[in-house]
This record gives C-alpha cells, structure tokens and sequence, in this order.
C-alpha cells in the first residue's frame, strides 16, 4: 500500500510497533505481504486531509514475505522540472534518470506532478 499525502496530515500505526505522522507531500509504503494490522483512523488533527492511496498486488511467490514499513519524508523524495513550471516527484520506479527511494518488487511508476 502506498499513501501519497497532498494535504493535511495524519497519523497511523501498525502491529509491527511503526507509527508516525504523514504531512502534505510525505508518502508511507507498507507491504502487507504475510501479514500486519495498519490502523490510520486516529490522530487526524482535523480539516482537511487528500491523498491518494495505491494498492499493488504482489506476485504469489512474495505474498508471504515479511512484511515491511516505511514513511518518505517529502524532502527525500526524488524530483526535478522536466519543463519550464512542470516538477515531477519520482515515488516509484524511475523518470528521467531519477530513482525513487523505495523500489517495490512489483515495477511500477507512481509520480506526482
């Protein structure tokens, strides 16, 4: 699962001991694989709050890996103006010679302009 914060925050945790906040720009993964609780229904400070949350299907021989949890800070998150006011955030896979800092083992392009 990929949650994509554009506005807002919000917090979340898991049955793993991860928790932390998402603000406008931050991007969680989490792979659920053979199995974790996530709970990202508490701690919304109120207002407004958009994002995007992507799910991929992982391929049978990884779906009872281990499974793993990051948050991506909006300031790590790769990007660079591919045309005079155009930016586009690298979250998944690779764009113009940029790499994402997480690589899912399903490819995948995921950017936000």
């Amino acid at each position: 699962t990929i949650m994509l914060m554009l506005k807002g925050e919000g917090s979340h945790e898991d049955s793993m001991g991860n928790k932390g906040t998402l603000k406008a720009g931050d991007c969680q993964w989490m792979t659920a694989a053979s199995g974790i609780e996530h709970n990202e229904g508490t701690g919304h400070p109120g207002g407004e709050m958009h994002g995007f949350q992507c799910w991929l299907n992982l391929p049978k021989k990884h779906k009872m890996d281990p499974p793993a949890y990051s948050d991506i800070s909006a300031a790590s998150i790769p990007s660079m103006e591919v045309s005079p006011g155009v930016k586009v955030h690298v979250i998944a896979g690779e764009c113009g010679g940029l790499n994402a800092v997480v690589q899912p083992v399903v490819p995948v392009q995921y950017l936000r302009f």
